[in-house]
This record gives C-alpha cells, structure tokens and sequence, in this order.
C-alpha cells in the first residue's frame, strides 16, 4: 500500500511507537504518558490514511499468583485501555495483536526453550536492528519496531487477514475509508 502509514505500537510504561509510511525512513517516539499526552502526541500524527498494530495487554491466569507482577500487568492493562480508548476516538484503524501471533510470525519466539525475558528482549532488539538498520533499536523501541514488520507484512502477503481483523472488531467502514483515500475508486489492495 503505496500511501499508507502503518505504525506498530508497544504499550508499556517504557514501550515505544515505530512509524514508517513509504516515502520516509522508519521513525521512533518514546510512549507518551497519559491520556492528554496521548491524545496530543496522536493527534499530531494523525494523516487520515494511518493503520495502527496495536499489542494487546491481556492478564495470564499465573499472573495473578504473584501480587507484585499482577499490579504491574494492571497497570499496563489500564495505559493500554486508555491508550486504544484514545486511538479509537480520534478515529484510527486499530487491529490488536497478541504477543505471540507476532512473535511466531516472525519467527521471533524459540519454541521448546524457556527464555529469560533479558535475553529475549537483547535478542528482539538485535533482530529489530538488523531489519530496521537505519535506526538505532534499543530495548524500549524494538518490540514497537516488530510489530511494525509485523504489521507491514501482513499488510503486503495477507491484507484478507486485515480486512478480517478490522471487521471482527468492527471497523469495516474505516477500512474501506483508509482504502478509497488511498487508492480512489480503486478499491483493490496493492502491494509496495
């Protein structure tokens, strides 16, 4: 999708936003912090031909073992509520993505080895460096940065997927918006 902005988004208190659209290199910001932050920083951003890949925050039922853990994981759920709540409103087109369905399609995830989160987190930023090197990947930005690969590819190999995200989450309309800004009466998906 020649016009296109796609952004990948990783929530957390020290997450980050990758921004690449076609005719700029990749771009990086740091999470903004609250709700008027967010709507600022969003609408400045904002083009009206934007897709934002979102990773969903979800409470894991051994999370609520360690009291600690489950007030963090709470937190982050709430930034990521307010954060969508924001994204919505301001009218972007948000397709939630779970950790592991960008991690397994890129191959990021080691299956059958139980990893430290540093060591996975040091690994995510090499790979993240090696597929964007025209920015410096660094532990708050490179999961932002995946999933914005993520995102992009999907968008090229498997737009049906996309069009089926955007209607399970009822947001068909905005959809069919992004593509007649983009393409006119031309309503096809292209590839770069």
């Amino acid at each position: 999708m020649k016009q296109l902005r796609v952004i990948g988004i990783d929530p957390g208190l020290s997450g980050g936003i990758a921004v690449k659209d076609y005719q700029h290199p990749v771009k990086v910001y740091k999470m903004p912090r609250g709700v008027e932050a967010m709507k600022r920083f969003f609408t400045e951003l904002q083009t009206g031909k934007d897709i934002i890949f979102l990773e969903k925050v979800m409470v894991m039922r051994n999370d609520q073992m360690e009291p600690g853990k489950a007030f963090g994981i709470e937190k982050m759920l709430k930034g990521y509520n307010e954060m969508r709540t924001v994204l919505l409103m301001l009218g972007f087109l948000l397709i939630d993505v779970y950790p592991v369905s960008w991690q397994s399609y890129l191959h990021t995830r080691i299956k059958g080895k139980k990893e430290a989160k540093k060591d996975r987190k040091n690994r995510y930023k090499r790979i993240a460096q090696e597929r964007y090197p025209e920015v410096k990947a660094t532990l708050w930005n490179s999961d932002a940065l995946l999933i914005l690969e993520y995102g992009r590819k999907k968008l090229k190999y498997e737009p049906e997927a996309i069009k089926m995200a955007a209607i399970k989450s009822h947001q068909l309309q905005k959809w069919e918006q992004l593509q007649l800004r983009i393409y006119g009466n031309d309503y096809t998906l292209r590839n770069e």
